[in-house]
């Protein structure tokens, strides 16, 4: 297993789409061939704010695993979007507006883009989900956009709050270039804004029942020649729970793969032998497993891709910053992991120190505030005067009191 904590699958701000079709005709074409040729296979992916071509070898004598063959779009120009999610079908990709207003829909081989303005009823754009899949029927593309939510308004403070649930399913149609409002579709399911993957035309999440989010984990797809969402698709036989990491990715489009680590356990990825909107059938032993317990992926931001035939996976860290680190028996995020190396390194105790230590969340703030009170009680909080004045009365806490490993020795 390798992990390359630097590449990045996507990324938020991404440049106007290249007019020039020099590059596609210089690598995507010739560079699969080349590719082919060495026992390589080609990525189009994220790093160091460019979209690159990269050329993959799992071979052991090869010169290098992964290497650069052309920069698709540099992000160093002037006209620039922000982008927050990336889908991808049969060599499209969507991408979607970080404002959720506009969709963008790139084809990378042939270098054309077309922009598409999304219906949106609800002023909570940040709600809406998005999928870019194939009708087997009518042999269009099309896009699914969807909202479906419910809140709690407080409008009579006296009275119980009130749900609100609002829910609307939209496609659109790349024949017809037109929108169609779904009417008769319902979703009982949560599907996970980040981790999808698109199989055969069809889309894939992960999803929890609304009645019980913490209870169990499935997939779900929407079907985009039916134009429904299918029955919910029991995963491998692993033991899931929130602190899980999942992420999902397909097996040259045919077969869909899923990697799973619980906190201080092995890494496994599984790989279906059948999938359909209906029905999936999972293989009887695992794929790969890893003994990495002293690392854990993020729990929704971790990537990967397989080679079935090698047995090789390789796993991209999203977000090094949501990595977890053990170290003395705790788990720790990168930054505070430093904070805590720097001080056991650096610090040398005085008489004098006032050290506060409590559990997590077990009144931290409150001690705080206390020991402060105690020792400033004389300040008198009615006091005009800015040296007098209680230092409460102009701060928090935590802003009087700094941490060691977020505030000091950072």
């Amino acid at each position: 297993m390798t992990d390359l904590k630097s590449v990045r699958l996507t990324c938020k701000t991404w440049n106007a789409l290249s007019k020039d079709s020099s590059f596609t005709t210089k690598h995507l074409a010739r560079q699969a061939k080349l590719a082919a040729a060495n026992d390589e296979f080609l990525l189009v992916l994220m790093m160091d704010y460019e979209i690159l071509l990269v050329s993959v070898n799992f071979d052991e004598n090869a010169d290098a695993f992964m290497r650069e063959v052309g920069a698709l779009i540099n992000l160093d120009g002037s006209d620039q979007i922000d982008i927050c999610q990336v889908f991808h079908c049969n060599g499209l990709l969507l991408c979607i507006s970080d404002d959720n207003t506009r969709l963008l829909v790139w084809n990378p081989y042939w270098g054309q883009s077309q922009w598409i303005n999304p219906i949106h009823n609800s002023d909570r754009l940040n709600r809406y989900m998005y999928a870019l899949g194939y009708d087997k029927s009518t042999n269009s593309h099309k896009i699914l956009s969807f909202v479906d939510y419910t809140i709690l308004n407080h409008f009579d403070y006296d009275a119980p709050p009130t749900a609100v649930t609002f829910a609307e399913y939209s496609i659109y149609d790349f024949n017809s270039r037109s929108w169609t409002v779904l009417d008769d579709v319902t979703l009982d399911w949560i599907l996970d804004y980040d981790r999808h993957v698109s199989i055969e035309g069809n889309t894939y999440w992960f999803a929890k029942n609304k009645a019980s989010r913490e209870e169990g984990c499935c997939l779900l797809c929407f079907d985009f020649t039916r134009e429904i969402f299918g029955a919910p698709l029991p995963l491998p036989p692993f033991v899931w729970d929130t602190k899980s990491t999942l992420a999902l990715s397909s097996v040259r489009d045919e077969q869909v793969a899923i990697l799973f680590q619980r906190l201080g356990t092995l890494m496994e990825i599984w790989v279906t032998t059948k999938i359909e909107p209906d029905t999936v059938l999972w293989s009887s032993k695992v794929f790969l497993d890893v003994n990495i317990t002293n690392f854990h992926f993020p729990f929704t931001h971790a990537s990967f891709f397989i080679d079935v035939e090698k047995k090789l996976a390789v796993v991209f860290s999203k977000d090094k910053e949501g990595n977890l680190y053990k170290y003395k028996g705790c788990w720790y995020y990168p930054n505070t992991l430093q904070g805590v190396l720097n001080f056991e390194k650096g610090f040398k105790p005085q008489e004098t120190d006032i050290i506060l230590a409590s559990f997590p969340k077990s009144g931290t703030t409150w001690l705080t505030a206390l020991t402060i009170a105690l020792f400033e009680r004389l300040k008198n909080s009615s006091s005009s005067s800015d040296d007098d004045l209680h230092p409460l009365q102009s701060d928090n806490p935590h802003g009087i009191v700094p941490f060691f490993e977020f505030n000091l020795y950072l």
